[in-house]
């Protein structure tokens, strides 16, 4: 059986701020800090960061695009 779902433009608006609030957890200055010498000096990748801090609830596309930028920061 199908079930149809009829959402208004409010609360479709509501729900794609949520899901925005919720996937831009920002880092801190310290986090940053950290993420750039244990990537450039142990060599840490996304995953081992996820690994390593379970309770930071980070995502492995923060994490990367974290290393990204500060590549690309440190290269100008």
């Amino acid at each position: 059986m199908l079930t149809a779902y009829i959402f208004n433009t409010e609360s479709v608006q509501q729900l794609i701020n949520f899901r925005l609030h919720f996937h831009q957890i920002a880092f801190s200055k310290e986090d940053k800090i950290l993420i750039k010498n244990l990537q450039q000096l142990k060599g840490y990748t996304a995953t081992s960061f996820l690994r390593e801090f379970r309770t930071k609830n980070w995502t492995r596309a923060q994490i990367l695009k974290q290393i990204v930028i500060q590549t690309y920061n440190s290269a100008k």
